[in-house]
């Protein structure tokens, strides 16, 4: 089955907020890409990759200075089939990587989804991500969540599912959004039309919202977030488990989850260290 296993953020400054996930979740450093599309730094949880980059190109039509969630990539077993697969969806092919550039071999080709959100097919794992077959390395916090704003979660949801196979794990309808949690059986993908405006670009924003790490100490990892400077949104409502439990704002505003308890569909630390365990 396809697996989430990549999470692009676009940042003005990708060593000084690269140097603030590994101090605050530790991260490890994996790489430095650069090429024609974006330059920046490689970080990863032992599952998914994190790339903090300055992009060179207007991939979104948001202009060069905008910063957030960029795009998600997703590894596939077979980029050809994949590919005919989701142009029969009606994806619409952006470019393939030129493998004489360096740094070969992370995204393969580029799509727009629905509402003309941005996602990556690979064959080859990004630089320090799992591949399809071998469970992540332990950590202590693990990339577990990611959503993105629509204007029609269902047919979002529809095609995430029919394209990739990623199984519906519940809906949700609260004060801050409603929408479809999808699952790859690691990652929770929430396609979600926001209530509130949590970035400060509007309701009417559609793309990448905001991502989710799962911790082993909600608070310990909170003040530690507090101390590098990260700044408190809110906490979820008293008595509710699963979904967020804090959320804060980290270096140029990008807006992230900490939760103890796994997403609905997320893998859980424990089962993952179990899994992980020779």
């Amino acid at each position: 089955m396809p697996k989430l296993r990549h999470i692009a953020i676009a940042a003005r400054d990708p060593e000084g907020m690269a140097e603030f996930y590994k101090k605050a979740f530790d991260f490890r450093e994996v790489g430095r890409p650069s090429g024609s599309l974006a330059d920046g730094v490689f970080l990863s949880d032992g599952t998914l990759n994190l790339a903090v980059l300055a992009f060179k190109t207007d991939q979104l039509g948001k202009g060069l200075d905008y910063t957030g969630i960029h795009h998600f990539g997703v590894l596939v077993e077979d980029v050809a089939e994949f590919s005919k697969k989701l142009e029969a969806l009606g994806a619409e092919y952006y470019i393939d990587r030129n493998q004489r550039e360096p740094n070969a071999g992370y995204f393969e080709k580029k799509f727009y989804g629905p509402e003309h959100v941005l996602f990556d097919i690979a064959e080859h794992p990004w630089a320090g991500c799992a591949p399809l077959d071998k469970p992540g390395r332990p950590a202590a916090a693990k990339l577990r969540h990611l959503a993105i704003a629509a204007r029609e979660p269902e047919a979002m949801a529809a095609f995430f599912k029919r394209a990739f196979g990623f199984a519906e794990a519940r809906r949700s309808d609260g004060p801050l959004a409603y929408g479809v949690h999808l699952s790859d059986g690691t990652v929770d993908l929430a396609i979600l039309r926001f209530k509130t405006d949590q970035l400060g670009k509007g309701l009417d924003y559609t793309g990448l919202h905001h991502f989710g790490v799962l911790v082993d100490d909600l608070r310990r990892r909170e003040e530690r977030v507090e101390e590098l400077g990260g700044r408190h949104y809110m906490d979820q409502s008293a008595g509710r488990t699963g979904g967020f439990e804090v959320k804060m704002y980290g270096p140029e505003g990008v807006l992230f989850d900490i939760a103890e308890h796994p997403w609905t569909g997320g893998a859980d630390l424990a089962a993952e260290k179990e899994a992980a365990a020779p």
